[in-house]
């Protein structure tokens, strides 16, 4: 899977990698509830929903075969995984990117190696690294009513003084429009998925698609497309 996400991002070998570190929820969701059987399709119980506990965490139902990025349903199992809207510790000794080191102190993004950093850990794509600076939270606790319609898609309230993506608070406006415009990204690459899984991918990484040829920037395709592989 690794390879062919490297094929769709247009990199000959591995980026240098780095770390990033997971928001601090409101009425925060604990780290400890995010167990290894809904990091990743495959991984947990199939026989069971755990779509509730999945939506707190960022994960992936089996039994439903559907993941959650900040409350929203990705059914693509694919999509799901090159999201991979998780941090990761990674060895920071072993970062010599400078931009990804000027990053690293500053919880920023780098372009070059397409990767964010907050937290000292590291996040794989842009819009999970800016939901990464939100806050999780428990959005069943929420009691304002503008607030309680936002965590069903994405708005800002006035009145509280703070943006929700699903259920991923704000407290800075400027981050959470940033955000905004990522999510949009992300609801286009759900749709394309439904149609080809390779080209939902390309969309959130900024690559193109190994099938179709088809190079996206922005969430949109850039025109003329490359040479598509042939079928075997």
């Amino acid at each position: 899977m690794f390879v062919l996400l490297l094929a769709i991002m247009g990199c000959a070998t591995a980026p240098e990698r780095g770390s990033a570190a997971p928001a601090k929820p409101a009425t925060a969701v604990a780290p400890a509830a995010l167990t290894h059987d809904l990091l990743h399709p495959g991984s947990g119980d199939a026989s069971v929903c755990r779509c509730d506990a999945a939506r707190q965490v960022n994960g992936w139902c089996d039994h439903c075969g559907v993941g959650y990025v900040a409350a929203t349903e990705v059914p693509s199992a694919l999509l799901f995984e090159t999201l991979d809207p998780h941090g990761h510790e990674l060895d920071l000794d072993a970062v010599t990117c400078p931009t990804c080191l000027v990053a690293l102190a500053y919880d920023g993004w780098c372009e070059a190696c397409r990767m964010g950093w907050i937290d000292q850990r590291a996040y794989m794509t842009r819009i999970t690294y800016r939901l990464g600076r939100g806050r999780v939270i428990d959005a069943s606790g929420l009691t304002c009513e503008s607030c309680l319609a936002f965590a069903e898609g994405y708005g800002w309230c006035g009145l509280c003084g703070r943006g929700l993506i699903g259920n991923v608070a704000f407290a800075d406006r400027a981050v959470f429009d940033e955000a905004v415009e990522d999510v949009r990204i992300l609801d286009e690459a759900i749709r394309t998925a439904a149609m080809c899984d390779l080209c939902g991918c390309a969309i959130v990484v900024d690559g193109t698609c190994p099938i179709c040829g088809i190079e996206y920037r922005a969430g949109r395709p850039v025109f003329d497309p490359v040479e598509p592989v042939s079928a075997p």
